[in-house]
């Protein structure tokens, strides 16, 4: 279903009727994977990207998320509609607060989560 919203319609098409499997390079290509890694280093790669994704504020990661998975087909105007109900919560966070801090006092942010 959501094949032909992720890789040309004619690699969708290609892989729906073949069935043939894609390497991971293909996967990289068409956007279906975003990182690659040397064999038996995905873990490393994985852990690297969960890294960078935690020094993240936990309410925003989680935001983001929820926007970009629910934005798929929505104009810009109804994006920008589809955010106005989180920016309360997210603004008016504990860690809205944190991170400006944190960097004005030229530490790492220690986020709550709320």
């Amino acid at each position: 279903m959501r094949l032909q919203q992720r890789v040309p319609f004619g690699v969708a098409m290609e892989m729906a009727i073949t069935a043939d499997p894609i390497t991971a390079e293909q996967a990289f290509q068409y956007g279906l994977v975003t990182r690659l890694a040397e064999p038996g280093q995905a873990v490393d790669v994985a852990l690297g990207l969960a890294e960078r994704v935690a020094r993240n504020a936990p309410l925003s990661v989680a935001v983001s998320k929820q926007l970009i998975r629910a934005s798929v087909g929505l104009t810009e105007e109804e994006f920008w509609e589809l955010q106005k109900p989180h920016i309360p919560r997210v603004f008016g966070s504990e860690d809205a607060k944190e991170g400006p801090r944190a960097f004005a006092e030229k530490r790492a942010p220690v986020w709550s989560g709320r």
